[in-house]
């Protein structure tokens, strides 16, 4: 079984804006949703744990798939990103800050530009 991993801001949500009101991005949910029917998928989010009650209403609202959820444990993003990488050892992860995709190191990491742009490399959203 697969285990894909999404970010939250700026990845599975636009980033501005009350962390409760933004609103996902259409062709990241649709990945995500295709990943969740393959296997398993988890969100490992930089928001510091005092967010994770308002974190999880937000994916419920949005009735997004089930998945772990593993909030920053340090605030260095980077170090953190990787330390929960490393004990949920994803097939993938989807990021959208380019230092973390290029910085992780034994994991893929993925930007999601990959997703959001159609078969001529156009950008959708």
């Amino acid at each position: 079984m697969s285990l894909a991993a999404y970010d939250i801001d700026g990845t599975l949500a636009r980033s501005g804006g009350p962390l409760g009101e933004r609103k996902p991005i259409p062709k990241v949910v649709e990945q995500l949703k295709r990943d969740k029917a393959k296997g398993d998928v988890a969100y490992v989010t930089n928001r510091p744990k005092r967010l994770e009650a308002l974190t999880r209403e937000w994916l419920k609202k949005r009735r997004l798939p089930d998945g772990r959820l593993m909030m920053a444990a340090d605030m260095d993003t980077m170090k953190s990103k990787q330390k929960n990488l490393d004990k949920l050892k994803p097939d993938v992860m989807y990021e959208n800050d380019k230092r973390i995709v290029r910085g992780v190191k034994g994991h893929e990491v993925k930007h999601i530009d990959e997703i959001k742009k159609n078969a001529f490399g156009v950008e959708i959203d």
